[in-house]
């Protein structure tokens, strides 16, 4: 069974973002990010897309940036996108490429997705962070924690603004 992935970094009262940005800094979240997608398509929305090609000056690299909008395609693809305009038609491209697909967000692509995904990397920020957008509520009873670590301090990269843990919860 190919699984589908969700990751996503939240607070513990699920703010994913604030005002289009995340509201911390985790260097060391962003590389288990890129660690845990390279090679694997990746499916986002198109305001999520945007703030990665705003952000980097391009598409996320050695992964298919799957765009779920209904945007022009040719715009989409001009910015290095592949267009899609359904979660079905996301997931059938993605798992043609023989990986398994990772939802990235944003909150709107999370809520459609949920219901399909299987396995979800988790990063919990500790700290009351102001947010307007949230990740969607979670029914504990369907998901198992199989991995949790309470990242200590010392092992943070510098320049992460708050605490962390990583966990990987698998659906029942």
């Amino acid at each position: 069974m190919q699984h589908v992935n969700c990751i996503v970094a939240m607070t513990p009262r699920r703010v994913i973002g604030n005002q289009q940005r995340m509201p911390w800094t985790l260097l060391s979240d962003t590389a288990r990010f890129r660690k845990l997608t390279m090679g694997h398509p990746c499916i986002l929305g198109w305001k999520t897309f945007m703030s990665i090609v705003e952000m980097l000056g391009r598409p996320l690299d050695g992964r298919d940036n799957i765009v779920l909008t209904r945007r022009a395609a040719a715009e989409v693809r001009r910015l290095g996108g592949i267009p899609m305009s359904s979660p079905e038609a996301a997931l059938v491209f993605a798992k043609h490429e023989k990986a398994e697909p990772f939802i990235i967000g944003g909150a709107q692509i999370y809520e459609r997705f949920m219901p399909r995904v299987t396995r979800l990397y988790l990063t919990l920020v500790y700290g009351d962070l102001a947010g307007d957008t949230y990740f969607p509520r979670l029914d504990t009873e369907d998901w198992t924690r199989v991995e949790g670590t309470l990242i200590p301090r010392d092992f943070h990269h510098p320049a992460d603004t708050h605490e962390t843990s990583f966990e990987i919860l698998i659906r029942k």
